[in-house]
């Protein structure tokens, strides 16, 4: 969909790295190339960035909410939070690839 008065793709923002504060690039190589949720390795057309919070949620655009993503997984998350997305794929003892440690 296109806005009329910017001439933009909805979602789309502008600036150096279409609005991430990082390059997508570097977002995968912070990660070596994993996904954050899964832990595979995805084909370079497979990899997307994803929100933990997602922007209509009130998420921002800060590092800290920027996790790499197969295509697959963020997909299966689409709009849901981190916690959201953890209880649709069956609780809360469920540990991401890219986590630290386990929810408290």
């Amino acid at each position: 969909m296109t806005n009329r008065i910017a001439g933009k793709r909805m979602g789309q923002s502008s600036g150096a790295y279409g609005g991430l504060p990082l390059p997508r690039s570097w977002i995968w190589q912070r990660a070596r190339g994993h996904c954050f949720y899964c832990g595979n390795i995805p084909a370079r057309a497979q990899r997307t960035i994803d929100h933990l919070t997602p922007c209509c949620r009130g998420g921002t655009l800060a590092e800290a909410n920027i996790v790499p993503a197969c295509r697959p997984c963020n997909r299966r998350k689409d709009w849901r939070t981190l916690e959201e997305y953890r209880q649709f794929l069956g609780g809360s003892t469920i540990v991401f690839f890219g986590e630290s440690a386990p929810p408290r």
